[in-house]
């Protein structure tokens, strides 16, 4: 696998996610679906993300979720080149952050009751550039995702969420690429064993 191969697939992608149509319907059918799998009805601790650049939206989730205190929920930060993650109570606890996407503030990022690592998640929602038909993802290329998930539990659901548009036959992968359990788009369901 050649860095040439991601950066194509990667471009071709994007384009897609831009170029296509009626965003807002798209991302509440995906979410409609994901809320009907038993992974989400079940889960009492959940890593959601906040999108940006065209992502499936995820704020109106969040904020339900928030709302509805029926598990913990937490997001994502960068901390130097690692992925961390932090319990969050309310949006206000956000600020843009590194490559201007919202994380949780400073002053929650370290306090012992709110960290939480991979393995601490019954389910982790995924963004990406696209998946593939194997449970493949492929990411932004920085390898936060990668390097987070390799300490999450086998009995951690990871479950990518993404448009049909994203939902390609093969992804490139690398050894390290871990394979998502679920893969929710508009329009399917996608389970890896």
């Amino acid at each position: 696998m050649n860095r040439d191969d991601k950066a194509t697939c990667r471009q071709v992608l994007r384009a897609a996610r831009q170029d296509m149509g009626n965003r807002d319907a798209a991302g509440r059918a995906i979410w409609n679906r994901l809320r009907d799998q038993p992974e989400w009805t079940t889960a009492r601790s959940l890593l959601l993300y906040v999108d940006v650049r065209g992502e499936v939206p995820t704020r109106d989730a969040l904020q339900e979720e928030l709302m509805q205190e029926r598990r913990r929920v937490a997001l994502p930060w960068c901390d130097g080149d690692e992925l961390r993650a932090v319990l969050i109570q309310s949006t206000n606890e956000l600020k843009p952050g590194r490559f201007g996407i919202p994380e949780p503030i400073p002053a929650i990022r370290n306090l012992n009751d709110r960290e939480m690592r991979a393995a601490d998640f019954d389910l982790i929602i995924i963004p990406a550039v696209g998946f593939d038909r194997r449970g493949q993802r492929l990411g932004s290329g920085r390898g936060y995702y990668d390097r987070f998930l390799a300490s999450a539990s086998p009995q951690t659901c990871l479950c990518g969420i993404g448009f049909d548009c994203q939902l390609v036959d093969v992804v490139p992968t690398e050894p390290h690429d871990r394979r998502m359990d679920l893969i929710v788009t508009e329009s399917q369901v996608l389970r890896f064993a």
